[in-house]
């Protein structure tokens, strides 16, 4: 499509995100800065999210500030809700929070998921001198639900577990859960793995729990890899010591916040 209508930036863009899938990185970031210079919002967004995860180039948090403020002020829902998470939570910026929550707002009300999930997380626990509101945390989970997101399945999942902000009902838990489950969410394996370790709405069994534990690891979540490694080390003297520490090892390797 690229050849055939060389300036479409769309076409552009799309041919980055195919490369960026396969690994060729450079190709990929060359085909995405071509769309963004030929004016391709998304593009812009794209190329802030390159630098913050140090994709291809060096990490560089102002880079990728200064991209995704330019794709917030065209109007691109994710531009919004990266520069926005930014100024919240002041990543890489002086933080401004009425700034940051109005950006998410906005980027909710466009349909944009990973801002209704943030703005959840920023009401369930009341961040930054903003008043918690369970009930608004678990509307916006809501809208998130209808619209298919796998991670605010989990994330109303564990509402409906704990009973916060809606009335405590594990049958509707472990429901989203499979869904969240079924849609590959990296959290939910081991979400339902604490409903069988616990025995939370459903018989308990350790079995299935390992089991889910190990799989949830397998996606990349690191509580999922230490409750693995709680699991093994609970058996007491059958405990295999091995097992428990390559699992702790999987959970410090995938601990994100270093």
């Amino acid at each position: 499509a690229v050849k055939a209508y060389p300036d479409v930036p769309r076409f552009r863009y799309e041919l980055g995100r195919a490369l960026l899938a396969v690994g060729k990185v450079e190709d990929a970031r060359t085909a995405i800065e071509e769309a963004a210079k030929r004016g391709h919002v998304r593009a812009v967004f794209e190329l802030g999210y390159l630098h913050a995860t140090g994709t291809g180039t060096a990490q560089d948090r102002t880079q990728a500030n200064a991209l995704y403020k330019a794709a917030s002020d065209k109007g691109d829902p994710y531009g919004m809700t990266s520069w926005g998470r930014a100024l919240f939570n002041g990543y890489g910026v002086r933080p401004d929070t009425a700034k940051g929550l109005d950006l998410l707002l906005k980027a909710a009300a466009m349909g944009h998921t990973y801002a209704m999930n943030d703005l959840a997380a920023i009401f369930t626990e009341g961040r930054n001198g903003v008043t918690a509101d369970p009930d608004r945390a678990v509307a916006f989970l809501q809208a998130g639900v209808q619209r298919q997101d796998m991670y605010s399945m989990n994330l109303l999942g564990r509402n409906y577990l704990s009973g916060q902000g809606v009335d405590k009902d594990p049958k509707m838990a472990l429901t989203l859960f499979q869904r969240a489950f079924d849609l590959g969410q990296p959290y939910a394996p081991a979400s339902l793995g604490r409903m069988y370790r616990d025995g939370s709405g459903v018989e308990r069994d350790l079995a299935e729990a390992q089991r889910l534990f190990e799989l949830g690891t397998m996606r990349g979540d690191q509580s999922g890899a230490y409750d693995r490694a709680a699991l093994e080390m609970q058996k007491g003297d059958k405990a295999n010591q091995a097992v428990a520490a390559r699992f702790l090892a999987f959970a410090a390797a995938l601990d994100l916040r270093k």
